[in-house]
């Protein structure tokens, strides 16, 4: 069984998107946060932080379809800067969530009419792409064949 705690954040002007994984194999939505103020979501994001016992963040980077930089990037690089200023001792890490959105909605078709639940699947999706990208490289376990 894993120590690791993962906590992704499917990052948005209006709402972030929340998802865990307890077991660094399985992604599971978790929440999803309404952004009032900038103070207020650091609060929530920390408080979540403590209680799940997190010891790994990973924020999915909203890279154009080409895989270039934009003012969505540079907004999200910077909430992050503030996140670990506050939320010290994490290891953090981006994932690519190009598609994540898209996907969630396939997944999940009627959550398109849910507050909220779009963001939270979209997280989930972040982080099982970045455990399946990560942690299956890291694993010295024999597969079948």
């Amino acid at each position: 069984m894993s120590n690791r705690v993962l906590l992704s954040l499917d990052v948005g002007d209006a709402r972030i998107g929340v998802a865990i994984s307890r077991s660094a194999i399985i992604a599971e939505p978790l929440c999803t946060l309404e952004r009032t103020s900038r103070k207020q979501t650091l609060d929530e994001i920390e408080e979540i932080v403590r209680r799940e016992k997190v010891t790994e963040m990973v924020i999915g980077l909203p890279t154009r379809e080409d895989g270039t930089s934009g003012d969505r990037v540079a907004k999200t690089e910077a909430f992050a800067r503030s996140l670990k200023r506050r939320i010290p001792g994490l290891l953090w890490h981006f994932q690519d969530e190009r598609y994540s959105t898209v996907e969630a909605a396939e997944i999940r078709p009627d959550a398109r009419g849910v507050r909220g639940a779009l963001d939270r699947l979209a997280a989930a999706v972040i982080l099982r792409d970045f455990l399946a990208r990560h942690v299956a490289n890291a694993d010295d376990t024999p597969r079948a064949t």
